[in-house]
């Protein structure tokens, strides 16, 4: 795959981003560490005829933000962009308050969403959320933002940001978790600010996204 297919992985401008690109270039087998991982999420959602194609991954990135910048556009002006992106959706909403922000409030950290691991092929795009629990059983801590941005889920942030990012570059989206569970599955408890904010980009709070997450071992993943 030639590298203009790649329109998220190698645009995040963070320092260790910069850092990681430049001491340490991509090597074919790069790949190999992660097609475990890549397989398994395939196969939860469904998309097997993509098992042969190429990718490459990233860690600790910012897709949509990245994405969203140009050299002529400034920072503050990348959340503008992202609401225009988003459609300008109206709140529906007569009484906006800390608790009950508007839909541009919380979008703003839709924007700022870190990503723990990108992969991207030519046909579609992963976010994998990485957690690593003390001990088998306990629960994993996913993190709200304050109530003045919608108290939104950790997950579901990374969901919305993936699902615009989808609608821009044309390619076929899937989120899953590592390590976050004992099982194949992690539940995410939906509130109110979340189901609002998942109507953004047309997703129903029950099928988000399948109701419950995909979660992978970390096992997966070479040592």
């Amino acid at each position: 795959m030639h590298d203009d297919s790649y329109q998220l992985v190698g645009k995040d401008q963070m320092e260790p981003s910069i850092l990681n690109r430049r001491l340490r270039q991509w090597r074919p087998e790069d790949d190999s560490r992660t097609q475990s991982l890549v397989q398994g999420v395939l196969a939860a959602y469904k998309h097997n005829e993509w098992l042969s194609d190429p990718f490459r991954w990233e860690t600790s990135v910012f897709p949509l933000f990245y994405f969203t910048k140009t050299r002529d556009i400034p920072s503050k002006a990348v959340y503008e962009r992202i609401f225009e992106w988003a459609g300008h959706p109206s709140d529906h909403s007569e009484n906006l308050s800390i608790e009950n922000p508007s839909i541009e409030k919380m979008l703003g950290p839709v924007a700022d969403a870190e990503v723990d691991l990108l992969i991207e092929s030519a046909n579609y795009f992963m976010f994998i959320e990485a957690k690593v629990r003390q001990k088998p059983g306990e629960k994993a801590r996913f993190h709200r933002n304050k109530k003045e941005y919608g108290a939104i889920h950790q997950l579901v942030r990374q969901f919305v940001q993936g699902r615009l990012l989808a609608s821009r570059i044309n390619k076929t989206f899937m989120l899953a978790t590592l390590g976050a569970s004992d099982g194949d599955f992690v539940h995410v408890e939906l509130r109110a600010g979340d189901r609002r904010l998942l109507k953004v980009v047309g997703q129903r709070g029950k099928d988000f996204p399948f109701p419950e997450m995909p979660n992978f071992s970390w096992k997966l993943l070479p040592e």
